[in-house]
């Protein structure tokens, strides 16, 4: 039987954070060039995978280096270490899954005294590894839609919460899709006439899912309270 409470799969970059890491880091520490990959990358004229195999070479930095530039000006999303403890103090599988290049995330969350699951790529040696990648499609580094349709199988129910233009692929598997107000993934949602609930702060998405995990009953989640 199926576990009757969602699993959660929440993005980093500019989610979980204000803002995204990985472009902090090629803005202050990729050598000449930088500019014209990440521009090519928004127009969309290739994804993630090809976007870490471009810019890793061209970052001039020690990881250690770029950690001791990043994490003390890198800000959580309010509220988000409360919702962690209510969903993990309710019993709800928290996946932490970034398509970034993944070395920063584990030193930021200890600092704010978390612990949670992992689903990120390897940095190593001046290139980006992709041990969550799709076998077949090239376009993400970490394949979030596979993430997603795991715990699916697991769990029946999965809660996607994200705001970039990549986690589109990852929503459109979830039974519910929490985008950040403003951001890409809801803009990508309206244009779409795709259901989705917006939210401001992890504030905002605790008491979405408290309304949620009250009834226990195998339903579909609905994303307009």
């Amino acid at each position: 039987m199926k576990n009757q409470r969602p699993a959660v799969v929440v993005d980093f970059d500019g989610t979980i954070t204000t803002t995204d890491s990985s472009e902090s880091l090629a803005r202050r520490f990729a050598a000449d060039g930088w500019e014209t990959v990440h521009r090519e990358y928004l127009a969309g004229r290739f994804g993630m995978r090809t976007w870490h195999r471009r810019m890793a070479p061209l970052l001039q930095a020690t990881e250690d280096e770029m950690l001791e530039y990043l994490l003390p000006g890198l800000e959580m999303r309010p509220h988000f270490a409360a919702f962690c403890r209510y969903a993990t103090g309710n019993g709800l599988r928290l996946v932490v899954c970034s398509d970034g290049l993944g070395f920063y995330l584990a030193p930021f969350l200890r600092a704010q005294g978390l612990d949670l699951e992992l689903r990120a790529n390897v940095f190593s040696s001046g290139q980006v590894l992709h041990p969550h990648g799709h076998p077949t499609c090239l376009v993400c580094g970490n394949c979030k839609a596979e993430t997603v349709k795991e715990l699916h199988r697991q769990y029946g129910r999965v809660v996607f919460i994200g705001d970039g233009f990549n986690d589109r692929f990852g929503s459109s598997h979830a039974d519910a899709v929490l985008p950040l107000s403003g951001a890409r993934l809801e803009r990508h949602c309206l244009e779409h006439g795709l259901p989705h609930w917006a939210w401001r702060d992890f504030q905002d998405v605790q008491h979405w899912l408290e309304r949620e995990v009250r009834y226990s009953g195998p339903r579909p989640l609905c994303p307009h309270p």
